[in-house]
C-alpha cells in the first residue's frame, strides 16, 4: 500500500521555520548561564543569563502582540468612521 499526498502535510515552510527558530532560541539560553546584572534606572537584578534571555522573550512578545491589538483597533476604527454612510 502506498499512502497518497493529500497536501495535509505536517513538514510545511512554516513549521520548518518554527523549528529552527526555538532550535537557535534553545542553543543561546543554553549557551549564556553566568549570572549578570540588569539595570534599570534605579533598579538593579542580578539572575542567570538562563532566565533573563526567556523572560526579555517574553516581555517582547507580549510587546508585539498588544501593539498589533492597538494598531489593529485604530485601523477597524478608522475604516468603521469612513465606510458609514451619512444619512
Amino acid at each position: 500500500m502506498t499512502q497518497e499526498n493529500t497536501g495535509d502535510s505536517l513538514i510545511t515552510p512554516r513549521f520548518v521555520a518554527i523549528v529552527i527558530l526555538v532550535l537557535l532560541i534553545l542553543v543561546i539560553v543554553v549557551q549564556n548561564t553566568e549570572v549578570v546584572t540588569f539595570r534599570l534606572f534605579f533598579w538593579s537584578v542580578s539572575m542567570s543569563q538562563i532566565i533573563l534571555i526567556p523572560l526579555m522573550l517574553l516581555i517582547g512578545f507580549v510587546v508585539g502582540l498588544l501593539t498589533q491589538a492597538h494598531l489593529s483597533r485604530r485601523r477597524d476604527k478608522r475604516l468603521r468612521h469612513v465606510t458609514t454612510p451619512m444619512l
